[in-house]
């Protein structure tokens, strides 16, 4: 069971200042217009990687995990430990060690891995996502706001053309050639799906 202890205060992955930078947007398209180009490419990211990016207090409360044949795994990343116990009682921070690849807690004893059964529940309370760019102290990966640029980018060149045209030759003048937008994983532009590929959240339960 995960429960969002506190939300996180935006979604958007860039910012509107940045999108009118990249597309040398002008005073003619107005500032919601903007927002909305960010808002629709943030969360069109956001399902297609199936995670939420910005940072969140979250309780995730993990039953008998000694008899799931592992360690609790911690089911969104990036994540900061805030708390941790076992059947009520508050597991000290030197007895356990948090896998930040793979969100795995490993029990500990005298400093070194302990492969006893963890108890019945589990309840770890963290803080998990990144600090996005419209927030101060920013730590969400550059590539993924870029990411979103070119989402945005990719969109407004598709309402602008025909979105089936793959290439157009012209007699004198030579060839055109576009990316069909659409040819991605999960809708996603195939370019774009790249980069994200890091970022896409498997679940765990």
């Amino acid at each position: 069971m995960l429960i969002v202890v506190t939300p996180a205060t935006s979604h958007r992955l860039t910012t509107p200042s940045a999108v009118r930078e990249r597309l040398e947007v002008g005073e003619a398209i107005s500032d919601v217009q903007v927002e909305e180009w960010v808002d629709a490419a943030s969360l069109s990211i956001a399902d297609f990687c199936e995670r939420r990016f910005g940072r969140e207090r979250l309780r995730q409360i993990i039953r008998a995990p000694g008899y799931l044949g592992g360690d609790p795994q911690l089911a969104r990343l990036p994540a900061t430990i805030v708390s941790l116990t076992v059947d009520g009682q508050a597991l000290p921070q030197d007895q356990y060690y948090l896998d930040a690849e793979s969100g795995c807690i490993t029990r500990l004893r005298g400093g070194l891995p302990e492969s006893w059964w963890w108890g019945g529940t589990v309840v770890a309370e963290y803080w998990a996502g990144w600090v996005l760019p419209e927030e101060s102290g920013r730590t969400l990966p550059q590539n993924v706001e870029e990411a979103c640029l070119m989402l945005i980018s990719a969109q407004r060149h598709a309402q602008i053309r025909d979105p089936q045209l793959r290439s157009r030759s012209t007699e004198g003048v030579g060839m055109e050639s576009y990316t069909d937008y659409r040819s991605g994983a999960g809708g996603m532009p195939q370019h774009i799906a790249e980069r994200l590929t890091r970022y896409i959240r498997y679940s765990v339960a």
